[in-house]
């Protein structure tokens, strides 16, 4: 099924624009004309998808396009190849060894967060949910990449796409400091901010950048995006197996039995490996979980992949 996505784009003519999934609509890359050109949007279109695209990256890859509309993710984008890695530095002294704040190979597809408006597919339901990017920025690279930090943080799934840009890469981005300082002072506390301004570099660049965005107020960014609310909706139930491969940890596999075992709806199976030394072997009373049904698997040889392959080849639910 063809789904409808309108098109905003920049460094093109009208005449030279042949797009056939939905209206097209053309923008300035500066923060608050683009800001306004994209509410205007939101607020008149029926397309399920708003694509931003910057033609100086030559022609997108409308069978790309057309394929990335029927994946579940939220966000598609191609900031990596357009020089938002590694960006914001404030970050860095706040969450230096989050998952999300080290980028994968430019090459491989993977979830991040720093999106770049020049090569970007959106959910409009994303954009009416949480509104459109702020203009406190004064750069649109960095107005992207907040953004898209406020995206995953509101429980939005957003993925760099390897593909949807197909020029080189571009060098790394010059962000002001100022806009740096926006950024820490919509996402982080008062703590976080002291502890930036007396750890990076430049004490007192970074105190009058500082100094200078102290009316920018901080952004909600309570998960709203896909909530998990009960709903009086009947749920179609799927058998789950759980797989549990342990190597002298009984402590926390007792724990996670007896959690188990008081879950609303139970697992189809909890399966275990037990790759502790044969002396150092403890007995598990699984009589203590008389609602699980358990397979306790004692295994010799020692290796992460061989216990996971095991229970895998053991397990007879429908989801692991």
């Amino acid at each position: 099924m063809t789904r409808k996505i309108d098109l905003i784009y920049f460094s093109a003519s009208s005449a030279s624009i042949h797009w056939h999934s939905g209206a097209s609509h053309p923008a300035s890359l500066a923060v608050k004309e683009l800001h306004e050109t994209v509410t205007k949007v939101v607020n008149t279109t029926n397309a399920e998808w708003i694509f931003f695209w910057d033609y100086s990256l030559g022609q997108p890859d409308m069978e790309l396009v057309e394929q990335l509309s029927s994946n579940p993710a939220d966000v598609f984008h191609g900031g990596l190849k357009l020089g938002t890695r590694g960006l914001p530095d404030v970050l860095n002294y706040v969450h230096p060894t989050w998952m999300y704040n080290a980028d994968g190979p430019e090459e491989i597809t993977h979830s991040n967060f720093r999106l770049s408006f020049r090569a970007c597919l959106v959910r409009t339901s994303v954009l009416k949910k949480i509104g459109v990017f702020s203009t406190v920025y004064t750069t649109l690279e960095m107005a992207g990449i907040a953004y898209g930090y406020q995206i995953l943080k509101q429980g939005g799934v957003i993925r760099y796409c390897a593909d949807l840009v197909r020029n080189a890469a571009y060098p790394g981005i010059d962000i002001p400091l100022e806009d740096e300082w926006i950024f820490a002072r919509q996402f982080f506390t008062k703590k976080w901010q002291r502890w930036i301004l007396f750890n990076k570099p430049g004490f007192f660049e970074n105190l009058a950048a500082w100094s200078r965005t102290k009316n920018i107020k901080p952004v909600n960014i309570a998960p709203c995006l896909h909530p998990s609310a009960k709903t009086n909706a009947p749920v179609q139930l799927k058998t789950v197996s759980v797989l549990a491969p342990t190597l002298d940890r009984y402590s926390y596999l007792k724990e996670e039995l007896r959690e188990l075992n008081e879950q609303t709806i139970l697992p189809h199976e909890v399966l275990i490996t037990d790759q502790t030394d044969k002396e150092l072997r403890q007995y598990i009373d699984l009589d203590k979980y008389p609602r699980l049904t358990i397979k306790y698997f004692p295994q010799d040889e020692k290796g992460q992949c061989l216990a996971w392959n095991k229970l895998i080849d053991e397990a007879t639910g429908e989801y692991i």
